[in-house]
């Protein structure tokens, strides 16, 4: 009798073989699960789910903007104020690698007990910040923290897309968003400063943890019980991850086929190690952080950060040669090898890079150099949040009425370019800033422009990677929004850096350029000088030419965009779930996209 226990890697592979040769003659076979899965849901629980999923995003919404500026009073309190560059820097850091990995859990384990797992390590994060002793006490909070919070996002959108057709999804997919986000926007500063006033910061985040905590339980427990009723009614047995495991294999060998072939954990460790290595610069240089480009350690990970990256993407793409022949790829070719997907990715980069760029010094430039208190440079920054909030469910009704998708990126991208064009020139318009309406009406038209061709985007990317991919190619879209942000602070902070000191000694009194690294380094020094003196309208137009020479570098990021646009498919919305899920004409067109 033949040794079971006799199994190697080749083995392993062979019994991977079957499945993929199944999904590569039929792109939809994969897809019964998901497409079955819907039949689980009544009417009924599809309406209670919704209202709790938008109640539950209210109360995440409230919880960050009611802890959004406790940081500095954390950090403070160990003496260390400086340590919030370096939160920024974890947190931004753990974004970027956590989406895909987040999104290959939700495929793995499942939406219920992924979700669970995320908002267990947000609550576990507000926990932490109410009780750290410590800084490092703290960043280890900061970790927890951006887990839970990219996750929520993620599975939110995840969930949202797994329970509504194409017909529908763009506006609920914006939908929670935008009702959470205006009343959370402005009744979390009061709350922030109530705490502040008559309690503790400590105390902020410790009553936030136990709210959270608690609202989450209900969205949670009905994602479980979905799954519960999909495996009742036969369409989800045993998690995927254990699906294509044979149960009579020793125990090593399970956890090296799951490891291996169904996790692909050394995919995962390339990406994670290469996007590290290759954003950490991006964040570590700025006005806040002594790092400077010119540091060849910092030249040294972007190099070795990026030759992993492209170890990674031939990995990726090798899944069918030895030695690990047939795995699962960490991230499913289907993600990245459509034409629209990766104009879209590029498009994604692009636009959060000119955003970013242009916000981080934004508030700055409104109160040095449009003499602006901080709560009015915060509604006027605000008012484009707001307007991509609205216009983002105005898109997804738009959409619905019209079946169409492409017609709103053609919309939007020229909006956005109008918008951000002129609010940069308005920023300094001979010689001073121009009306307080009139950089309203700017930051509206960039918003409603941004959130037309977002929405689009979103649910083009999510209907072309198909049922089986919205996990992933959420989490990539949402991935390359960050990857953009970094690298527009970085543009931004070394403009910043390198043009308002040469900008204060161009334009202050003589006398007066001695205090030039203190008005640079400090906006309180900068706003000490009485308006209508020669040193300050000297320092606020140093700011305002600074602010207009980043906005208009942005601009440039921003423009190729006119161009990409043409290239995005158009995608036709109906009550399929995917461009996949019709005849075969439609699935071969697609597929050699």
């Amino acid at each position: 009798m033949e040794n079971k226990s006799n199994i190697t890697i080749e083995d392993i592979s062979k019994n991977e073989t079957q499945n993929s040769e199944d999904h590569e003659s039929n792109p939809t076979s994969n897809n019964l699960h998901s497409r079955d899965f819907q039949k689980a849901w009544s009417k009924k629980l599809i309406i209670i789910s919704y209202i709790i999923l938008i109640f539950t995003t209210f109360v995440e919404s409230f919880a960050a903007d009611s802890t959004v500026a406790l940081s500095s009073y954390a950090t403070s309190s160990f003496n260390n104020h400086t340590l919030i560059s370096t939160a920024q820097v974890v947190y931004k850091i753990t974004a970027v690698c956590g989406y895909p990995i987040l999104a290959k859990l939700a495929d793995l384990l499942g939406r219920g007990e992924g979700f669970g797992l995320t908002v267990s390590c947000y609550s576990l994060a507000y926990i932490l910040f109410a009780t750290c002793k410590n800084g490092a006490g703290y960043i280890v909070g900061e970790v927890f923290f951006a887990i839970g919070r990219i996750g929520f996002k993620l599975f939110q959108q995840v969930f949202l897309a797994d329970t509504t057709n194409l017909l529908n999804r763009g506006i609920w997919s914006t939908l929670p968003n935008a009702i959470s986000g205006v009343p959370s926007t402005y009744a979390g500063s009061y709350i922030q400063d109530a705490f502040l006033e008559h309690s503790t910061w400590r105390w902020a985040y410790g009553c936030f943890a136990i709210v959270l905590g608690v609202c989450v339980i209900p969205l949670t427990t009905i994602m479980i019980i979905i799954d519960h009723k999909a495996k009742a009614k036969g369409l989800r047995k045993s998690p995927k991850i254990l699906e294509n495991i044979d149960k009579n294999q020793p125990w090593w060998k399970s956890l090296l086929q799951i490891l291996g072939f169904e996790i692909d954990i050394i995919g995962g460790i390339l990406l994670v190690l290469g996007t590290a290595l290759f954003f950490i610069p991006f964040t570590l240089t700025g006005n806040a952080t002594p790092y400077r480009w010119s540091e060849g350690r910092l030249i040294a990970m972007i190099a070795i950060g990026f030759i992993i990256i492209i170890g990674f993407i031939i990995w990726n793409f090798s899944s069918k040669h030895k030695p690990l022949r047939n795995r699962s790829p960490f991230i499913p070719s289907q993600s990245l090898a459509s034409r629209t997907i990766i104009v879209i990715l590029i498009m994604t980069a692009l636009d959060a890079m000119e955003n970013s760029a242009f916000n981080v010094y934004f508030s700055t430039v409104l109160q040095v150099g449009g003499y602006y208190s901080a709560g009015q440079a915060t509604r006027i920054d605000n008012a484009k949040k707001i307007s991509i909030d609205i216009g983002s469910v105005i898109t997804g009704i738009l959409m619905k009425y019209t079946h169409h998708t492409k017609v709103y990126v053609f919309i939007g991208v020229p909006l956005l370019i109008l918008g951000h064009g002129l609010l940069v020139y308005f920023m300094n318009r001979n010689g001073v800033m121009e009306r307080t309406i009139l950089l309203y009406m700017m930051e509206i038209f960039t918003g409603v422009g941004r959130a037309f061709y977002q929405c689009a985007l979103q649910v083009t990317i999510q209907a072309i990677a198909g049922v089986n991919g919205i996990a992933m190619s959420t989490g990539i879209f949402f991935c390359f929004q960050i990857i953009g942000a970094l690298i527009g602070t970085a543009i931004a902070g070394g403009i910043w850096n390198e043009i308002l000191i040469k900008k204060l000694n161009k334009y202050l009194p003589l006398e007066e350029r001695k205090n030039t690294t203190k008005i640079f380094k400090s906006i309180k020094v900068a706003m000490s000088y009485e308006k209508g003196s020669i040193e300050r309208d000297a320092i606020s137009l140093s700011y305002r030419e600074t602010i207009q020479i980043i906005g208009y570098v942005a601009l440039g990021l921003i423009g190729p965009m006119l161009i990409l646009m043409f290239f995005v498919k158009e995608v036709k919305l109906d009550e399929k779930r995917d461009v996949y899920s019709s005849d075969e004409e439609e699935i071969s067109e697609n597929k050699n996209e």
